[in-house]
Formats: C-alpha cells, sequence, structure tokens
C-alpha cells in the first residue's frame, strides 16, 4: 500500500481509520493500515497493540509539523513520508508514545464518523 498512498487531511475532527478500498487518508491513516497490513487481520491488529508489537507515536516532522508513525518489532519504523522500513525515525522529533487508550479512542471515532 506504501506507495499508492495519497495524502488527504482530516476534516475538523481528527479520527484513524484503515484505509481499505480508497488509498487515500492522513499520516494516521497510514500508520494504521500499514499495522493491519502487517498484523494480517483486525484482531491481530489489536493483540499486536495490546502486547506493544506495534506501537504509535506522536511527533514532529522536518517542518515542525505533528505527524504520527509507528514502531513494529522485528521491521522498525514506518510512516507515509517515508514509506520504507528503518532503523530510527530519521528527522522525526519529540516523539510521544500514544497510549492504547488514545488509539482505540481516534479509531472509534474514525469508525463512527467515518
Amino acid at each position: 500500500m506504501s506507495f499508492n498512498f495519497q495524502y488527504k487531511a482530516d476534516g475538523w475532527l481528527d479520527s484513524w481509520r484503515f484505509i481499505n478500498k480508497t488509498l487515500y487518508g492522513d499520516c494516521d491513516d497510514f500508520a494504521v493500515s500499514e499495522a493491519l497490513f502487517f498484523s494480517g487481520s483486525k484482531k491481530a491488529f489489536w493483540f499486536d497493540v495490546l502486547i506493544f508489537k506495534t506501537q504509535f507515536y506522536w511527533c514532529r516532522d522536518t517542518t515542525g509539523t505533528a505527524h504520527i508513525i509507528f514502531w513494529r518489532w522485528g521491521k522498525g519504523w514506518l510512516d507515509n513520508q517515508n514509506p520504507y522500513w528503518r532503523e530510527k525515525p530519521v528527522g522525526m522529533t519529540r516523539r510521544i508514545y500514544i497510549p492504547i487508550p488514545i488509539v482505540a479512542l481516534k479509531m472509534l471515532i474514525g469508525k463512527v464518523c467515518g
């Protein structure tokens, strides 16, 4: 999916969605969709999040813009600005782990307001 992705910002309400048939969304949509791809199913996705195999981080990119990236155990870091696996989140500053309840809330908002 990485190379077919097209960036499209959320409206006034930030939410996270799995990208299905359309290949557009923002950085958090990209992150959860790639995480879903590597987990293999939604059930496995949530299991991976719960055991910290997949983790999401808020950071600032090279322009200072807020950005979401994700880390996967055994693979490394990935995001829509750098759609290739790497050992370190190069160019990303102020990385803050996003707790599981926040991930779940953002996903719920995406599901309800989708």
